[in-house]
């Protein structure tokens, strides 16, 4: 076996590579109608209208005296079938989105680590904004304080208490 100048086996790649190929192929139908996001059907649409026309009645009188009506009341229907195309939910394209952060992450590893960096300064920042917020209220007034608990709580939903509050038990 040959190696490059990486330190990876040639032909090792060569055949993962073949293999996810394989399987992306072989799988996709299943994993994508699994998710939602596969190729789906039109939405066929079939409406029906139901028109009535009502026009004044009139009679008229033949050789023999007999009435015949010459305008009456006339109705029909007609039948329109279109098609449209379906639109993706908030959620499918969400579900798409991480798919393709997935999959550029395993393709080019360079921006999983470049992602992997970016969520890592993002919770120290998390922290740091805690931390000052934590001192600040060491600073304010009792009533300030409540007040800034009252409005922090009714903005944050019970992933971001959490966050806060592990954030908090860990600091000094």
């Amino acid at each position: 076996m040959r190696m490059n100048n990486k330190g990876f086996v040639v032909e090792g790649a060569i055949v993962i590579g073949i293999l996810a190929s394989l399987v992306t192929v072989v799988l996709w139908k299943p994993i994508t109608s699994t998710l939602g996001i596969g190729n789906q059907p039109q939405k066929q649409q079939s409406t029906i209208i139901k028109k009535t026309e009502a026009k004044p009645v009139m009679y008229y009188k033949d050789e023999k005296g007999n009435e015949h009506v010459a305008m009456a009341t006339s109705s029909y229907e007609s039948n329109v079938e279109a098609s449209e195309d379906r639109v993706m939910t908030l959620w499918q394209k969400f579900k798409v989105f991480i798919i393709a952060i997935v999959a550029l992450c395993i393709a080019f590893p360079s921006f999983g680590i470049w992602l992997y960096t970016k969520l890592r300064q993002a919770q120290a920042n998390f922290k740091q904004v805690v931390t000052g917020i934590e001192e600040a209220k060491l600073a304010m007034p009792k009533e300030s304080v409540d007040i800034l608990k009252t409005q922090l709580s009714r903005k944050m939903d019970s992933t971001a208490k959490t966050a806060v509050k592990n954030t908090v038990s860990k600091l000094p």
